[in-house]
């Protein structure tokens, strides 16, 4: 944590059907209250596990099959005609989106997550905003993860249940598993000690508590709970779906869950080699991973309070770290990711070259202004109108082009980068702009001294009344 500049951190334990370790450490927000095993963190895309447990609880009763188009349960259900040629989201199914392979692009819906937005019907405006996004893929036929399948499949599980999503995880997973701090809404997990969340800027964590709420993406990455909770959690999945006297999905179920798909992804989990059963999760400021080794019949949960969007993957090769230690094996602290470092030095870089320009250009500017060097006359002239023009259109277009989300999203998960890059472009166009208006006004002051007109088509020569240059 000191190496990572990690605020407050929560561990869990398991062996078997036991919690074996269970400890808070750090902070749990800038008062200084202290992490425990009891406080609420946002789990992110662990969430995606838990609504992958929903659905199975309504496959297991019958009332969902696993092969039948989403359309079936979602009369209105539809994405754009896309790469996968016309009405390929009716031959969706939810299998397909428990394995990430529905075809659906990763950045649908993503748009959303930077909005607050609590509202009943959130989770179906969501999903209905799909409808003008085309598939980037054939169902079926490759992976690509995205949070829009989850959420697509929470729906499912709405409207077929009839009951809230957040009241299916309640009453059919939280209360069973004695998850008793478990939350699905931001105002009664801060009731109960919510943990503010961290951002690093520049490497240093500053705490955000404004932590967005988009109530239509709650089933892919938005489920808070604890790692006292994680641990009952874990448990239930190491021990074919049981927790002491509850069961929340038979064996038959929780083995289709850890069986992958196209990739190595199964339901809600990603599935190792070496029979290892992992999933992240990660939001602006908020990170989690639940690791299980099977081999060893040993689980682990780890929630932490800080995160960025490039730069904390160092952060989720913690928990496999611990595994190995307490399988008797080494494990060294995992470097730091270098990757949004030197983002950021790029970033800097390319500030100081706007910097050196913008003054170079300000002082041969300036000083043909005070009549100190020769007049903006001929190639001059359009060297300097078109020439920096056409190379500040370019970096402004790589710099745009450079961001692969959304823009509201990535000053959500890299605030300091971001704002690097506004400044960047802020003072290219803007001095862009600038430069360009002072030049023509010299030229067109200049034009007025000499009495006459002046000529910027042909050689920028000034002729006098009698025709004489």
């Amino acid at each position: 944590m000191t190496e990572y500049r990690v605020p407050g951190l929560a561990l869990a334990v398991v062996e078997g059907n036991k919690v074996v370790y269970l400890k808070g450490y750090g902070i749990a927000d800038p008062t200084g209250r202290q992490v425990t095993p009891q406080t609420p963190f946002y789990l992110a895309s662990v969430t995606k596990s838990f609504t992958a447990i929903a659905v199975m609880q309504l496959v297991e009763a019958g009332h969902l099959d696993l092969d039948v188009p989403v359309k079936s349960y979602i009369p209105w259900f539809l994405l754009k005609d896309g790469a996968a040629g016309s009405h390929a989201s009716d031959r969706i199914t939810l299998r397909h989106l428990l394995h990430h392979i529905s075809g659906i692009a990763q950045s649908t819906g993503e748009i959303a997550l930077p909005v607050n937005y609590d509202n009943p019907d959130a989770l179906e405006l969501q999903v209905r905003s799909f409808a003008s996004v085309p598939l980037a893929h054939e169902p079926g036929n490759s992976f690509e993860y995205a949070n829009a399948n989850y959420e697509i499949a929470g729906l499912v599980v709405q409207i077929v249940s009839g009951h809230s999503i957040e009241d299916v995880f309640k009453e059919q997973i939280f209360k069973p598993l004695k998850m008793v701090h478990s939350h699905t809404s931001p105002a009664t997990a801060r009731a109960d000690g919510l943990a503010t969340g961290y951002r690093w800027w520049f490497e240093y964590p500053i705490a955000f508590p404004q932590q967005p709420f988009p109530r239509g993406c709650f089933p892919s990455g938005f489920c808070i709970s604890t790692a006292e909770d994680l641990g009952h959690y874990l448990i239930a999945q190491m021990n074919n779906g049981r927790y002491q006297e509850a069961t929340v999905l038979s064996l038959e179920y929780v083995s289709i869950m850890h069986k992958p798909g196209l990739n190595n992804y199964g339901m809600g989990w990603f599935i190792g080699q070496d029979k290892e059963i992992e999933h992240s999760g990660q939001l602006e400021c908020f990170g989690s991973h639940l690791y299980i080794d099977m081999k060893n019949q040993r689980g682990i949960a780890l929630l932490f309070n800080v995160n960025r969007g490039e730069g904390s993957g160092h952060l989720y090769l913690l928990a496999p770290a611990i595994a190995k230690l307490l399988a008797g094996r080494a494990a060294s602290i995992p470097p730091t990711y270098t990757g949004n470092r030197k983002s950021l030095m790029k970033l800097l870089g390319v500030l100081i070259g706007i910097g050196i320009w913008l003054s170079w250009s300000f002082r041969r500017l300036w000083k043909w202004t005070k009549g100190t060097r020769p007049g903006l006359q001929g190639w001059r002239l359009w060297l300097f109108l078109i020439l920096p023009f056409l190379l500040e259109c370019l970096l402004v277009v790589a710099l745009i082009v450079s961001i692969p989300v959304a823009i509201s999203v990535a000053f959500l998960y890299s605030p300091d980068a971001m704002w690097l890059w506004l400044l960047a472009i802020s003072l290219t166009v803007g001095w862009g702009l600038l430069r360009t208006l002072w030049t023509v006004s010299l030229v067109v002051y200049i034009g007025k001294r000499k009495g006459t007109g002046l000529d910027l088509i042909s050689s920028c020569h000034y002729r006098s009344a009698d025709g004489s240059s």
